[in-house]
């Protein structure tokens, strides 16, 4: 009997190609056998449509990769090979992405997103999300669990050297200095920059001199009637002017 690799188990002819390849095989062949042998892909994954494969992500409770010493597979990285199989639309990934109520949701878009995406594009869909400050449980290779923060994930998937995140190989990332030099991005603003130029403001405010007293003007009293000689001569003194003469 022929044996299997692997491939045919996964491989859809029908797939789009990204990065020259089939997006299922930006996982690593060994780590998609472990994922197509584990029970949550047989028994949950088999026949999910794009709604279903939401309903699914709403109950993911943690993020991560393999783990223990068998190198199990997290429900996390079953839906990620799940949506790479399927390739579903830019506006679902897009509706996924923006999904603040279902954190875990957002953070299976993000990876999505930095897999399969132009370089451009994941700078663009991904940095938003530096605002999200919420905390994510991380499975472990050892099995233990972590808490990072999702602008903290985020940070990760966007290094430009790319680098294993979630058991998957990082795609090279252009350097988003190279991206802006060439125009095809514009300079990410600062989320402080609002706070910085009011901060400024009051800084230039306070130190600007405050303006010379008019001696018409002071010479005036507050209801516009003339003042008498000695107070004229005092208010003169106060100005460093001469005393009129008696």
């Amino acid at each position: 009997m022929r044996r299997d690799d692997g491939r045919r188990k996964t491989a859809s002819p029908s797939a789009q190609p990204v990065r020259g390849t089939n997006p299922q095989f930006l996982v690593d062949k060994i780590v998609r056998d472990r994922v197509c042998a584990c029970p949550y892909w047989k028994d949950a994954c088999f026949g999910l449509n794009e709604a279903s494969l939401v309903d699914r992500a709403v109950g993911l409770e943690c993020v991560g990769g393999t783990y223990g010493g068998g190198r199990r597979p997290t429900r996390f990285l079953c839906l990620l090979l799940k949506m790479l199989q399927m390739q579903p639309s830019a506006a679902i990934v897009r509706e996924l992405l923006r999904n603040a109520d279902h954190k875990y949701v957002r953070a299976l878009a993000a990876l999505y997103v930095r897999l399969t995406a132009a370089s451009r594009d994941v700078y663009a869909e991904l940095e938003p999300l530096y605002s999200d400050f919420r905390k994510l449980r991380v499975r472990s290779e050892d099995g233990r669990f972590a808490i990072v923060h999702m602008d903290e994930f985020v940070a990760r998937l966007l290094r430009s050297g790319g680098g294993i995140e979630c058991s998957v190989q990082l795609p090279q990332l252009l350097p988003r200095w190279t991206l802006e030099a060439e125009g095809s991005l514009d300079r990410r603003p600062s989320p402080l920059m609002d706070e910085y130029v009011a901060r400024m403001q009051r800084s230039a405010a306070a130190a600007e001199p405050p303006p010379k007293p008019d001696p018409q003007t002071a010479l005036r009293s507050d209801g516009g009637g003339a003042l008498s000689v000695e107070e004229t001569n005092r208010l003169r003194a106060a100005l460093g002017l001469r005393p009129l003469a008696p």
